[in-house]
This record gives structure tokens, sequence and C-alpha cells, in this order.
């Protein structure tokens, strides 16, 4: 079912929507649902869709921070969901087969179709090693080879050499 056919269907009373300010006073992630409660005194709302088709874990959530103002949207009388955010704790979801987890450690992303951290580290490797077999180059000249590599060239080759172990090192802390 399409996200058009499922809010159709939601809104199949032809009931008008509305939306309330509230604050949220808890969050369960993994149904990405919350509590909220509405700065106006009515009574507290249970499961608030924090994303538009529930128990989905393919979905760009986010995930609001407990006691921050959220604005919840009634899509009829049942059905509510979080259409804004005052303070995001967290955003999870799936982009592209990747698993998505933004949060106050920062961002990480685990591959569910290739581990992304070892596919990267292969190619610095490559590369890497390229320049390890550029440093012993040696060019064939009328009064013979060259001994060595000239030094601007090698210092230039040592320079990405050294960049690419602090990208690698990078990576290793960005993609646990």
């Amino acid at each position: 079912m399409s996200l058009k056919e499922a809010i159709k269907k939601l809104a199949k009373d032809n009931e008008e929507m509305y939306s309330v300010i509230a604050t949220v006073e808890y969050v369960d992630q993994s149904k990405r649902i919350c509590e909220v409660s509405p700065v106006n005194g009515d009574a507290k709302i249970f499961n608030v869709r924090l994303q538009a088709l529930p128990s989905s874990d393919k979905a760009i959530t986010f995930i609001p921070k407990k006691g921050s103002d959220v604005i919840v949207t009634f899509i009829n009388k049942e059905e509510a969901f979080v259409s804004m955010t005052s303070e995001v704790e967290s955003v999870i979801g799936e982009i592209g087969g990747q698993k998505l987890n933004y949060d106050k450690d920062g961002l990480q992303m685990k591959s569910t179709s290739a581990d992304l951290k070892d596919s990267l580290n292969s190619v610095i490797n490559v590369v890497s090693k390229t320049l390890s077999i550029l440093n012993t180059f040696k060019l064939a000249t009328p009064s013979g080879p060259t001994i060595t590599v000239m030094p601007e060239i090698m210092a230039k080759l040592q320079k990405q050499k050294a960049d690419l172990q602090k990208a690698k090192k990078e990576l290793n802390t960005i993609l646990k």
C-alpha cells in the first residue's frame, strides 16, 4: 500500500485534520511512537506516530527529545503524527540500504548490502600501495635510468600518503 493510499484510508471519514501543540512525555524508538501532553491541558495522547507508516524501519524518522514541544496533527479521531518538533534527540532510518543513526555520538551508518568500512579501507589501501610504488619509480633517460624520484615529487607523494592515513583513521572512527 502506498503512502497516498494509507492516508486516504485513514482519512476516509472526511474528518477535518487539525493540530495541537504538545510536550513529549515518552518515546518508543523501536515502535516509532510517542506519548504527548497537549499544552492546552487536554488529555494525554498515546501512540502518536513519528513516521508515516507504523513499524517501518526504513523510513527516516526524527526522534523528538523528551520534554520538547511538538506539533501533533490528527489524520482522524484515532490517528495522529508528529508533524514538527522543537528538539530532535536522534534521527534513525535507512538510506539506499545503509542503516542510519544520528545521535549525541554523531553519525553512524551501517551497510546492509556490504561492509562500507571495509570497502573504503580497501580503496585507501590500494591508493596507498600505488603511492608506495610511485616512490620507487625510475624513468628511462638517454643517459640511463634515473636513480630516484625527484625530491619535490617524493615530498608530494609522502604528503598524499600521510593524508590517506589520516583519512583512514578518521573513517575508522566514524564507521565504528
